[in-house]
């Protein structure tokens, strides 16, 4: 049986080298996975940089019960921001399955990335699996999917994408030359962990 925490906490001006910088961050959060058990929790925080990324602000809240409940978080970087939504549980203390039921990425490069459908996710000390991941921009489209489990060792990734803009990669300035047109293609990487 899971014990019952109850937490909160709030700090400023931790430092750490030029690795970590944190200006502010305070939570709460209270409850268990266990099924019946209510839990709920609140983060929030600002000014958090963390090598060469730095987040402006972040807020993350959950509620509900250990068996259904909602998770919901807000990102926001200079050039970036990202809002999503999940919602599952614990099927018992040590599986947790669940939906990506909400995602948008909102980037001045990139433009506005929104989730076509919700995606299935589950995750344990022994396995982690999302079923495509897919988000879309006007005519373009990605999709990521991936796993690994503990018992063979194995994982594996993918990712496809179609009528990707290739301009926005030159924005980047990775490559000497500029890109033009649109791609479309797919990607999978398998390996063993062990």
């Amino acid at each position: 049986e899971l014990p019952t925490a109850d937490v909160e906490f709030g700090f400023g001006g931790l430092a750490y080298n030029e690795l970590l910088n944190i200006e502010t961050l305070s939570g709460r959060f209270s409850g268990s996975g266990l099924a019946e058990a209510e839990l709920s929790g609140h983060l929030s925080g600002g000014g958090i940089k963390v090598g060469e990324w730095r987040l402006e602000s972040v807020t993350l809240s959950a509620k509900g019960s250990g068996a259904d409940h909602t998770i919901g978080g807000e990102l926001q970087m200079e050039e970036l921001q990202t809002v999503f939504g999940i919602r599952g549980g614990f099927a018992d203390p040590a599986v947790w399955s669940g939906k990506l039921e909400d995602f948008l990425l909102s980037s001045q490069l990139a433009g506005d990335w929104r989730l076509t459908d919700a995606a299935v996710i589950s995750l344990s000390e022994k396995l982690f699996q999302a079923k495509e991941v897919c988000v879309q921009s006007g005519g373009e489209s990605l999709c990521l999917a991936g796993g690994w489990s503990a018992a063979d060792q194995l994982w594996n990734a993918g990712v496809t994408w179609k009528s990707v803009d290739l301009a926005k990669i030159n924005t980047l300035r990775i490559m000497e030359l500029p890109l033009e047109g649109t791609s479309d293609g797919e990607l999978s990487l398998y390996g063993d962990s062990a």
